[in-house]
């Protein structure tokens, strides 16, 4: 057994238990895609103004995944939806 055989195993093994110690969707969601965008991030919309992430769910479209996000606008408070293709 070589060292990366032995990373994956514990990879595998601390995700397992991650997941079974979950109690939200939003925590399921961070530990499966914990590079993307959380609750409480920033993000721009199309013409560059701030908004925070106040909401985000996974949707499956077709044969793909994406993970969904409502902002809320940091100046306006107006909310605007977007979405990220997860990855395989």
């Amino acid at each position: 057994m070589n060292d990366e055989m032995v990373a994956e195993k514990f990879e595998e093994i601390i995700f397992e238990t991650a997941t079974s110690l979950v109690k939200t969707e939003e925590e399921r969601l961070s530990i499966l895609y914990p590079f993307l965008p959380r609750v409480g991030d920033q993000l721009k919309n199309e013409i560059g103004e701030p908004g925070d992430i106040t909401d985000r769910w996974m949707k499956r479209e077709g044969d793909h995944n994406f993970m969904w996000v409502t902002c809320e606008n940091s100046l306006t408070k107006e909310k605007w939806n977007t979405s990220f293709e997860l990855p395989v």
